[in-house]
């Protein structure tokens, strides 16, 4: 004997099964636009987190060349470097007080050649593992001019010290005036 459905039983389960039928469609089209919008707003959110870092990045290397070239063009720092003992008044300190700005591991000198000539560490760092005077090289880095400054690097840190990139600019010519 089957059974029989009366008209609202049979009503029922037609409304049932509709009901059913439509919240699974609902569901997966919520879900794909869900995740659509959260892809988009974590895209822009990551596209403006670059934009912060490399406008942070842009300022900092800004400043630290404005700070280099301050240090480089003044009258008396060929001296400082030739006549350790004889410098004029004020050129140690601000060398000492452009060293300390707490960015920076300190402020090096090289020679013609590339060669490590004088470190003015700063109050971020001084001695091994941020720097030593042996076995510095820049070789292999990679270098690019901006204007008359030259951004060397960045060196990836590793076991022996932290990661950096230094920024070069050349002293003032005293005999070109």
């Amino acid at each position: 004997m089957k059974p029989r459905f009366s008209l609202v039983g049979r009503y029922s389960l037609l409304s049932l099964t509709l009901i059913i039928g439509s919240v699974a469609i609902l569901s997966s089209l919520y879900a794909a636009v869900a995740d659509s919008v959260t892809e988009r707003l974590a895209g822009e959110r990551l596209e403006a987190q670059v934009a912060g870092t490399a406008n942070r990045l842009t300022n900092f290397i800004e400043n630290r060349i404005y700070q280099l070239e301050t240090l480089s063009t003044h009258p008396s720092m060929p001296l400082y470097l030739a006549f350790s003992d004889a410098v004029p008044d004020g050129v140690r300190e601000l060398v000492r007080v452009e060293a300390d700005s707490p960015d920076l591991y300190g402020i090096l000198f090289f020679n013609n050649r590339d060669e490590l000539t004088e470190v003015v560490p700063g109050q971020a760092a001084s001695g091994p593992p941020y720097w030593d005077r042996d076995n510095w090289t820049l070789r292999g880095l990679p270098l690019i001019t901006l204007g008359n400054s030259e951004v060397i690097g960045p060196q990836r840190a590793d076991n022996s010290g932290p990661g950096w990139l230094l920024i070069r600019q050349p002293l003032r010519d005293p005999t070109r005036q």
